[in-house]
């Protein structure tokens, strides 16, 4: 939502697809305890913005025009002057080949068409019927799988703990204590699960 804002689609025209695990060309690929928005913010917003003034440029290098007199507005590029536009569909394959803006303009929250609105989760269907994939989705050949327990509450300590009983299930290999968590190592999900309580 933040980059469909600051690059000026229509929510309804926004398409989610996962990208690759790639700690190289990405930074923290994670998403959890309500940390995404406070991390990503300020690059999502700058992310959105520099794709729409590259689009800006685009299309005013084809019209021979001030980009200052183009305007980005619902997938749309405007030029102020006259009655010409283009979709970005149109002008992605030359704004690639274009520099990257240092410096870009953000949206005032005055301006928001989509942050801060009512909006309907464009990927829940895929979510809600299980198409995207997760990590917990993946597996490999002779792959195990690890559930941890950890103390019931913050600070407690681990004194001690009996492996046995779980040891002694078909499918469990292995329990171990890393700090004051165990991991029971098994063959499959249910397996851990179960024998970690």
């Amino acid at each position: 939502m933040i980059i469909a804002e600051e690059l000026e689609v229509p929510w309804d025209m926004v398409l989610v697809k996962q990208g690759v695990l790639d700690n190289v060309n990405y930074t923290r690929q994670v998403a959890g305890g309500s940390q995404s928005i406070r991390h990503g913010w300020d690059a999502l917003r700058k992310t959105g913005a520099t794709a729409r003034q590259m689009l800006v440029n685009a299309a005013a290098a084809q019209w021979n025009v001030d980009a200052s007199r183009c305007k980005a507005e619902q997938g749309v590029v405007k030029h102020l002057d006259s009655d010409q536009e283009l979709g970005y569909g149109a002008l992605v394959n030359a704004a690639a080949k274009l520099e990257i803006p240092e410096e870009v303009s953000l949206k005032s929250p005055a301006e928001y068409k989509i942050i801060g609105k009512d909006a309907i989760n464009v990927d829940l269907d895929h979510i809600v019927t299980g198409k995207p994939l997760f990590g917990l989705d993946y597996k490999a050949e002779g792959m195990r799988i690890a559930s941890v327990k950890r103390p019931p509450a913050f600070g407690l300590k681990l004194k001690s703990f009996d492996a046995k009983q779980a040891e002694g299930v078909q499918g469990v290999e292995q329990v171990l204590q890393f700090g004051d968590k165990i991991a029971v190592i098994a063959k499959d999900t249910y397996t851990a699960m179960k024998r970690k309580t």
